[in-house]
């Protein structure tokens, strides 16, 4: 494997299994000062993925974007406009899925908030057929 490829794999490692430069330098067959000297002239601290961080904003990000949708399409029916089934199917979809998403990463939530009793899969389907006048599958 050439030099840059095993900086490439070395920076995964760093940056994605979170592992020291002693680990990596073990794992890869390579000595100790190859990867300080790596993390150093490719400023890898700087550019370390932080998983949990991004996880926690997929699940926040995701649920804000559920409460969007479901204010626009309460606002759409309010005023009497057309909804948009392509809205439709998208909320259903991320109504679906978030409850597992919550607790798969154990983010805070924004829907908890303003009601504590838990998003349930049982909640999600009362939801799709008041709402929405049908059931998802």
């Amino acid at each position: 494997m050439n030099k840059l490829k095993l900086a490439n794999k070395a920076y995964k490692l760093y940056s994605i299994e979170n592992l020291s430069a002693e680990e990596i330098a073990k794992r890869l067959g390579i000595s100790r000062r190859t990867v300080f000297n790596w993390m150093k002239k490719y400023n890898w601290a700087k550019k370390r993925i932080n998983i949990e961080e991004i996880k926690n904003n997929f699940g926040r990000d995701t649920e804000e974007l559920a409460l969007k949708m479901i204010k626009k399409i309460t606002a759409d029916i309010d005023a009497g406009r057309k909804l948009s089934q392509e809205e439709l199917y998208s909320v259903m979809n991320i109504l679906e899925y978030l409850p597992a998403l919550k607790k798969s990463i154990k983010l805070p939530t924004l829907m908890n908030s303003a009601n504590p009793k838990p998003l349930t899969p049982e909640m999600v389907a009362k939801i799709q057929r008041e709402v929405f006048g049908e059931e998802l599958r």
